[in-house]
C-alpha cells in the first residue's frame, strides 16, 4: 500500500512539473495533497513519526498545500480534503514544523 500511495504522489508531481495548467493543475494539486496526507498517515502508523520518510512526506504535503492555497485564491471548494483555508493553513504549518524537527534528528 505504501508503494502505491507513493506512486500516486509521484505521478501527481510529474504531471505538475510537465503538463498541468489551469483547472487541471488545481485538480492534480488536490489529488497530490489528498494522496500525500493518506501516505503520511500510513507511514506514521508503520514506521513512526520520527522516520526520514515521514519527514519527506510532511514536506511534500506542506508544499502541496502551499501550491493549493495559492491556486485557490480564497475559494473553499476542493481543498484536498480540508473543509476551509484556515484548516489547510494550520495543517501546513504543523507539517512544516514536524518536517524541521525530523530533519534535525538526522543532521
Amino acid at each position: 500500500m505504501l508503494r502505491l500511495l507513493r506512486l500516486f504522489v509521484e505521478v501527481c508531481a510529474f504531471i505538475l512539473e510537465n503538463s498541468a495548467d489551469g483547472e487541471e493543475k488545481e485538480q492534480v494539486i488536490c489529488n497530490f495533497v489528498g494522496y500525500g496526507r493518506t501516505l503520511l498517515e500510513v507511514l506514521i502508523s508503520y514506521v513512526g513519526p520520527d522516520h526520514v520518510d515521514v519527514g519527506r512526506a510532511r514536506f511534500d504535503v506542506a508544499e502541496g498545500i502551499t501550491s493549493l492555497l495559492s491556486q485557490k485564491r480564497g475559494k473553499l471548494s476542493g481543498l484536498g480534503g480540508f473543509s476551509n483555508v484556515v484548516e489547510a493553513g494550520k495543517y501546513e504549518m504543523v507539517c512544516r514544523r514536524e518536517y524541521e524537527r525530523v530533519k534535525k534528528l538526522y543532521e
